[in-house]
Protein backbone atom coordinates (compact mmCIF):
# COMPACT_ATOMS: atom_id res chain seq x y z
CA UNK A 1 0.00 0.00 0.00
CA UNK A 2 1.46 3.77 -0.98
CA UNK A 3 1.62 5.54 2.23
CA UNK A 4 1.96 9.80 2.73
CA UNK A 5 5.19 10.30 4.41
CA UNK A 6 5.11 13.86 6.24
CA UNK A 7 8.26 15.17 7.57
CA UNK A 8 8.65 17.93 9.74
CA UNK A 9 12.21 20.51 8.82
CA UNK A 10 13.93 21.58 11.46
CA UNK A 11 15.42 18.79 13.68
CA UNK A 12 14.81 16.12 10.85
CA UNK A 13 15.65 16.88 7.82
CA UNK A 14 18.12 19.64 8.77
CA UNK A 15 20.23 20.34 11.80
CA UNK A 16 21.67 23.07 13.40
CA UNK A 17 18.45 24.86 13.07
CA UNK A 18 17.39 26.59 16.18
CA UNK A 19 17.82 30.49 16.19
CA UNK A 20 17.01 31.27 19.63
CA UNK A 21 19.73 30.39 21.78
CA UNK A 22 22.03 32.74 19.87
CA UNK A 23 19.62 34.89 20.07
CA UNK A 24 19.12 35.11 23.84
CA UNK A 25 22.66 35.54 23.68
CA UNK A 26 23.22 38.21 21.75
CA UNK A 27 19.97 40.15 23.30
CA UNK A 28 21.86 39.76 26.65
CA UNK A 29 17.93 37.78 27.69
CA UNK A 30 16.22 35.09 28.95
CA UNK A 31 13.66 32.89 26.95
CA UNK A 32 10.90 33.90 29.12
CA UNK A 33 11.85 37.76 28.94
CA UNK A 34 12.20 36.88 24.70
CA UNK A 35 8.92 35.46 24.95
CA UNK A 36 7.19 37.88 26.39
CA UNK A 37 8.40 40.65 23.84
CA UNK A 38 7.27 38.11 21.34
CA UNK A 39 3.78 37.86 22.25
CA UNK A 40 1.97 36.19 19.95
CA UNK A 41 4.60 37.16 17.13
CA UNK A 42 6.00 33.89 16.55
CA UNK A 43 2.90 32.27 15.71
CA UNK A 44 1.71 35.19 13.55
CA UNK A 45 5.34 34.96 12.15
CA UNK A 46 5.00 31.31 11.24
CA UNK A 47 1.56 31.61 10.04
CA UNK A 48 2.53 34.03 7.53
CA UNK A 49 0.74 36.72 9.02
CA UNK A 50 3.44 39.14 9.92
CA UNK A 51 7.01 39.14 8.41
CA UNK A 52 9.99 39.06 9.78
CA UNK A 53 10.56 42.75 9.72
CA UNK A 54 7.14 43.23 11.41
CA UNK A 55 8.23 40.85 14.36
CA UNK A 56 10.99 42.51 15.01
CA UNK A 57 9.64 46.03 14.93
CA UNK A 58 7.06 44.69 17.39
CA UNK A 59 9.77 43.29 19.64
CA UNK A 60 11.86 46.25 19.85
CA UNK A 61 8.87 48.27 21.24
CA UNK A 62 8.68 45.88 24.17
CA UNK A 63 12.63 45.27 24.22
CA UNK A 64 13.46 48.81 24.69
CA UNK A 65 15.98 49.08 22.07
CA UNK A 66 15.61 48.81 18.21
CA UNK A 67 16.02 45.31 16.40
CA UNK A 68 17.32 46.75 13.19
CA UNK A 69 19.12 43.45 11.60
CA UNK A 70 16.93 40.05 10.87
CA UNK A 71 18.37 37.89 13.98
CA UNK A 72 16.13 35.39 12.39
CA UNK A 73 18.93 35.10 9.89
CA UNK A 74 21.83 35.98 11.51
CA UNK A 75 21.85 32.79 13.15
CA UNK A 76 20.31 30.83 10.75
CA UNK A 77 23.12 27.98 9.69
CA UNK A 78 21.24 24.51 8.86
CA UNK A 79 22.82 21.76 7.64
CA UNK A 80 20.81 19.07 6.03
CA UNK A 81 21.07 15.37 7.69
CA UNK A 82 22.54 13.47 4.27
CA UNK A 83 21.36 9.94 6.18
CA UNK A 84 17.23 11.63 6.19
CA UNK A 85 18.06 13.23 2.65
CA UNK A 86 18.82 9.17 1.63
CA UNK A 87 15.73 7.71 3.58
CA UNK A 88 13.17 10.56 2.20
CA UNK A 89 14.82 9.42 -1.55
CA UNK A 90 14.71 5.69 -0.38
CA UNK A 91 10.64 6.17 0.53
CA UNK A 92 9.94 8.33 -1.98
CA UNK A 93 10.37 5.41 -4.66
CA UNK A 94 7.46 3.70 -3.59
CA UNK A 95 5.48 6.32 -1.70
CA UNK A 96 4.18 9.63 -1.19
CA UNK A 97 7.01 11.85 0.65
CA UNK A 98 5.92 15.43 1.74
CA UNK A 99 7.38 18.02 4.27
CA UNK A 100 5.50 19.28 7.06
CA UNK A 101 7.04 22.35 8.50
CA UNK A 102 6.37 24.89 11.12
CA UNK A 103 8.70 28.36 9.08
CA UNK A 104 8.67 31.40 8.22
CA UNK A 105 9.68 33.63 5.45
CA UNK A 106 13.20 34.05 6.25
CA UNK A 107 13.51 30.25 6.40
CA UNK A 108 11.75 29.37 3.79
CA UNK A 109 13.28 31.68 1.37
CA UNK A 110 16.78 29.89 2.75
CA UNK A 111 15.43 26.38 2.27
CA UNK A 112 14.37 27.33 -0.80
CA UNK A 113 16.49 28.96 -2.62
CA UNK A 114 19.54 26.30 -0.94
CA UNK A 115 17.05 23.75 -2.77
CA UNK A 116 15.99 21.98 0.23
CA UNK A 117 12.68 21.37 -0.44
CA UNK A 118 13.68 19.63 -3.66
CA UNK A 119 13.60 15.86 -2.27
CA UNK A 120 10.11 15.76 -1.01
CA UNK A 121 7.14 15.78 -3.61
CA UNK A 122 5.46 18.44 -1.98
CA UNK A 123 5.50 21.25 0.73
CA UNK A 124 3.41 22.28 2.98
CA UNK A 125 4.85 25.25 5.06
CA UNK A 126 3.04 27.25 7.38
CA UNK A 127 3.91 30.04 6.58
CA UNK A 128 2.34 29.36 2.98
CA UNK A 129 -0.81 27.38 4.45
CA UNK A 130 -1.40 29.93 7.38
CA UNK A 131 -2.18 26.21 9.64
CA UNK A 132 0.81 25.98 12.38
CA UNK A 133 1.56 22.74 14.01
CA UNK A 134 0.22 21.32 16.33
CA UNK A 135 -3.04 22.61 15.21
CA UNK A 136 -4.90 20.00 13.95
CA UNK A 137 -6.02 21.59 10.94
CA UNK A 138 -2.40 22.31 9.73
CA UNK A 139 -2.71 17.91 9.16
CA UNK A 140 -6.13 18.21 7.99
CA UNK A 141 -4.82 20.27 5.09
CA UNK A 142 -1.82 18.35 4.37
CA UNK A 143 -4.37 15.21 4.05
CA UNK A 144 -7.17 16.96 2.10
CA UNK A 145 -4.38 18.18 -0.09
CA UNK A 146 -3.13 14.94 -0.85
CA UNK A 147 -5.94 12.78 -0.64
CA UNK A 148 -4.86 10.43 2.21
CA UNK A 149 -7.04 9.15 4.89
CA UNK A 150 -4.86 9.79 8.29
CA UNK A 151 -4.71 6.00 9.09
CA UNK A 152 -2.65 6.11 5.73
CA UNK A 153 -0.57 8.53 6.36
CA UNK A 154 3.13 8.47 9.01
CA UNK A 155 4.01 11.72 10.51
CA UNK A 156 7.83 12.24 11.99
CA UNK A 157 9.04 15.14 14.00
CA UNK A 158 11.29 16.29 16.43
CA UNK A 159 8.62 17.91 18.91
CA UNK A 160 6.43 15.72 20.87
CA UNK A 161 3.32 17.65 21.00
CA UNK A 162 3.39 17.63 17.34
CA UNK A 163 3.36 14.38 16.96
CA UNK A 164 0.46 13.72 19.57
CA UNK A 165 -1.52 16.10 17.94
CA UNK A 166 -0.98 14.01 14.37
CA UNK A 167 -1.82 10.66 15.86
CA UNK A 168 -4.84 12.65 17.36
CA UNK A 169 -6.27 12.11 14.05
CA UNK A 170 -5.65 8.61 13.31
CA UNK A 171 -2.03 9.31 11.33
CA UNK A 172 0.46 7.53 12.73
CA UNK A 173 3.54 9.78 14.22
CA UNK A 174 6.85 8.82 15.08
CA UNK A 175 8.86 10.59 17.13
CA UNK A 176 12.42 11.56 15.75
CA UNK A 177 15.61 11.37 18.12
CA UNK A 178 17.91 9.99 15.00
CA UNK A 179 18.24 8.45 11.18
CA UNK A 180 19.32 4.96 12.89
CA UNK A 181 16.37 5.05 15.35
CA UNK A 182 14.22 5.87 12.23
CA UNK A 183 14.81 3.78 10.48
CA UNK A 184 14.45 0.65 12.97
CA UNK A 185 10.87 2.21 13.18
CA UNK A 186 10.08 2.30 9.85
CA UNK A 187 11.15 -1.23 9.18
CA UNK A 188 7.85 -2.08 11.37
CA UNK A 189 4.87 -3.72 9.54
CA UNK A 190 2.31 -1.14 8.51
CA UNK A 191 5.04 1.60 7.77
Amino acid sequence: MKLLYIFDMGGVIVSDHRVIPKTLEYLGIGLDEFLDYAGSGIKELQAGKISSEDFWIRFSSGYGRPVEEDLWMSFFRPKLIPEMIDLVLELKREHRVVCGTNTMDAHYDFHNDRGDYRYFHALYASNKIGLVKPDTDFFRHILEQEGYAPESAVFIDDLEENVRAAESLGIKGLFFEDARSLRHHLAEPGL
